[in-house]
């Protein structure tokens, strides 16, 4: 009696270590980044007196980072 108790728990739990590994479901994770890197800028001379400094900036091209340089306008 005893020993067949001890048999029955062995099997499931082997049953159950084999279907638990089994289940597994890939996870795939995003990264979202909430700082982009910096990035060092050459300021050119003013070409004109009304003209205004425009700041160049990170955009985001599929999933990659493109630094678009500041202009004059």
């Amino acid at each position: 009696m005893k020993r067949t108790v001890v048999l029955y728990t062995l099997v499931v739990f082997t049953t159950l270590m084999l279907l638990s590994a089994c289940a597994s479901k890939q996870v795939v994770e995003r990264e979202t980044i909430k700082e982009v890197p910096s990035a060092s800028s050459v300021v050119v001379l003013q070409p004109q007196r009304p003209a205004t400094w425009v700041p160049g900036h990170w955009i985001q091209s599929g999933n990659t980072w493109i630094w678009r340089s500041g202009h004059w306008q």
